[in-house]
């Protein structure tokens, strides 16, 4: 297994109580060899390996899962791996995948069970990539697989309905049977039907697993790059944009923002190229419409993000027009799963929008404290009420002034606010006391501003 499998961590649980056998003092070796000499026994005498054949992979797969019930599933990741090395297997080329493969999981920020490995990038590109599968633990390699399936479905101009990982890299299809049908373009229907132009070990030769795997590679490159770290980012400008939609929590609207990178900011030689002041111009405009699109429609359509991801390729043309009601939008920005990704959006318009330079995540300060049961510049207990968690109460803080301004008076807290890099907060700070009217004022302002972005004024 890989990637916090069972495997792996039970291979890391014997290296250290091994070391840990002779990590004594020497009059206690050779009580921890002969402990050592006896589980080696047991495993030789009491452990026994049984050897299943079964006449097609998926029956393997299934028989696996059923004796392994106990223990954690093979993700789809670990699949493709195996897929793809029985074919360098067989071209005498393990060694070479072997390296390759090691040098994407390096870029995601190393295994989960990787001590050595990158934690705060591994944890960067789970925020990024985490699609939360219902019922599946969470696999980076699974999850870049998922975007490379959106690649090359953008890559053929596909912008219908997609079907699971599995069903669309070791089965070629790309709907379901019932999904097919309902295609009313015959030659289409019979391009899908039998197109395997996609399938690992197809008939489509140039899906070759050193094919597969220098796209991985590419795309592995393209999120260790665009995770938030001013000091390795090529391109704030669309970084921030990327980092808005994630903050809303919309995985879909991730998708044709790493699918334009893949296509645009990746060399033939699988590294980061210096894109030109147009190219940059024409990926922040389409970043900024792929946010508006995200932030004005929580239900957004698949097939509006799939026609947006072969747009990102230059394949067909794409633009968001945006026709939502201000009432809706209005409604939008006031929900409670919104208001964290609103408060960085708002930082960001701030900042300038598609001039601002890299605009960092900070913390959620809540300007009148949560949890003050007092009074305070005149504010009624049902005053306090409204205004908890309203975007017209939080601005974006840096950590360190953020845990020192806590639950303080706002004199206080204008002292700990002063010298944030913030806009938000610079503007708070003209402010003599924050009170109702105060906040109401913020609020409207805080609202207007994001409804004219949404609104594409």
């Amino acid at each position: 297994g890989y990637e916090g499998s069972n495997h792996a961590l039970n291979s890391k649980f014997f290296r250290k109580q091994i070391k840990a056998f002779f990590d004594v003092d020497a009059r206690d070796k050779d009580a921890a060899k002969n402990k050592l000499v006896k589980f080696k026994t047991y495993v030789q005498d009491r452990v026994y390996l049984l050897l299943i054949e079964t006449a097609d992979r998926d029956s393997a797969l299934t028989i696996f899962n059923t004796v392994n019930n106990r223990g954690m599933q093979l993700s789809e990741g670990d699949i493709f791996k195996a897929e793809l090395f029985e074919q360098a297997a067989k071209e005498r080329k393990d060694g070479e995948f072997s390296e390759i493969w090691d040098r994407v999981v390096a870029n995601l920020g190393g295994d989960t069970t990787d001590e050595d490995g990158d934690a705060k990038r591994r944890n960067a590109v789970k925020q990024l990539l985490d699609s939360k599968q219902p019922g599946k633990p969470y696999s980076a390699m699974t999850e870049l697989f998922r975007v490379y399936m959106h690649v090359l479905r953008a890559q053929h101009e596909v912008t219908y309905d997609t079907v699971g990982l599995r069903d669309f890299f070791l089965r070629g299809t790309n709907l379901g049977k019932s999904k097919i049908e309902r295609l009313k373009d015959d030659e289409e229907k019979e391009k899908i039907e039998n197109g395997d132009w996609h399938q690992i070990g197809g008939k489509d030769k140039k899906f070759t697993w050193d094919k597969v795997m220098k796209d991985i590679e590419s795309l592995s490159v393209v999120v260790s790059q665009f995770f938030g770290e001013e000091d390795k980012d090529p391109y704030p400008a669309l970084t921030n944009w990327l980092t808005a939609i994630q903050r809303l929590k919309k995985r879909d609207g991730i998708i044709p923002l790493l699918v334009w990178l893949f296509g645009n900011a990746i060399g033939k030689d699988g590294k980061i190229i210096e894109l030109s002041s147009e190219k940059v111009k024409e990926g922040i405009h389409f970043f900024r419409e792929i946010a508006r699109l995200s932030f004005v429609n929580s239900g957004t359509s698949k097939r509006q993000i799939f026609a947006a991801s072969a747009a990102a390729l230059g394949h067909l043309p794409w633009s968001y027009d945006n026709d939502v009601e201000r009432k809706r939008i209005e409604i939008e920005i006031r929900k409670k799963s919104s208001r964290n990704a609103m408060v960085y959006l708002l930082e960001l318009l701030l900042h300038g929008g598609d001039d601002a330079g890299f605009v960092p995540l900070g913390e959620i300060e809540h300007i009148l404290p949560k949890n003050y049961g007092g009074t305070r510049d005149g504010w009624t207990p049902a005053q306090k009420e409204e205004a908890k968690g309203q975007l017209g109460n939080l601005v974006m803080l840096e950590k360190g002034p953020n845990i020192r301004a806590s639950d303080a008076v706002w004199t206080d807290k204008k002292e700990k606010y002063n010298g944030s890099e913030y806009e938000a907060v610079k503007k708070l700070l003209t402010i003599p006391q924050w009170t109702y009217d105060a906040f109401k004022y913020r609020q409207k302002e805080c609202e207007y501003r994001i409804i004219e972005f949404l609104e594409g004024k």
